[in-house]
């Protein structure tokens, strides 16, 4: 792609789930274009392309060959089925979304020009998040297309650091253990409070302060609790606690083994 990126470029998103639509909400709030928005279902492609008013599509064989970006925002199982896609690969620049899934996937389906948008965040589409705070990783193909793609980054946030797969695949696991695997710990949390009789909003000032020590580097300075303290009867006691849930039990005790062997 010769042409100068302007908000006259037009994109077009493959995918219209949480990634997509808040990536295609900032990118249109921005001044680009969106000139389509591709789902599988009516109703997914609908409901995006409803929001940023451009046109819905179903079936890729309507797919537009002369956008400028191809974005796309899919499960990586249906990513790494893209070579056997029928897709104008030839034209624009080919970009997913994925941590996991490499750069590769569209070298092997015959593209020029692609690369990698990771914005490391957790997305809803009920939500929108701030993207101009979101960190976000881009690897390209070659230099002038990642060039081209740090351009359009800067569409949606200053904050744009390269990345190639190997490490970015290493920053997503790191991801999921900061927010999938806590989010469910606060879920557990929720549950042990409910039986309380205790709203998980009094656990939140603990949580925030947990987060800002955390941000400060190397957290596990900050940690507290039985398991760094040794402190054996507690640790029984909350195993008396969770007599009768074997899973939260297992979690315990998997949590506290790896504290007391990490000191």
């Amino acid at each position: 792609m010769t042409k100068s990126i302007t908000t006259s470029s037009e994109i077009v998103f493959i995918g219209a789930g949480n990634v997509a639509t808040n990536l295609a909400l900032a990118l249109r709030d921005a001044g680009l274009n969106i000139r389509q928005v591709y789902s599988r279902t009516t109703e997914s492609a609908s409901r995006l392309a409803n929001q940023i008013n451009t046109e819905a599509i179903t079936d890729l064989s309507q797919v537009v060959r002369d956008a400028d970006f191809y974005i796309y925002c899919l499960k990586d199982d249906v990513l790494r089925q893209v070579p056997q896609w029928k897709m104008p690969f030839s034209q624009g620049i080919h970009i997913h979304t994925s941590g996991t899934c490499g750069i590769e996937v569209f070298r092997e389906a015959g593209c020029r020009e692609y690369g990698v948008f990771y914005p490391f965040m957790t997305f809803t589409r009920e939500k929108r998040a701030d993207c101009s705070r979101i960190p976000l990783f881009i690897e390209g193909s070659d230099d002038v297309t990642e060039g081209q793609m740090e351009i359009l980054a800067r569409f949606l946030t200053v904050h744009i650091y390269k990345l190639d797969s190997q490490a970015r695949a290493k920053l997503h696991l790191a991801g999921v253990f900061a927010n999938n695997f806590t989010n469910v710990m606060l879920t557990i949390a929720d549950d042990i409070a409910h039986s309380a009789g205790v709203d998980i909003s009094l656990l939140m000032p603990l949580v925030q302060e947990t987060l800002d020590k955390a941000a400060t580097g190397n957290p596990f300075r900050n940690q507290t609790g039985p398991a760094v303290r040794g402190d054996k009867g507690t640790i029984n006691a909350h195993r008396r606690l969770l007599a009768g849930h074997a899973k939260e039990l297992e979690i315990y005790n998997i949590l506290t083994d790896y504290i007391e062997n990490r000191k």
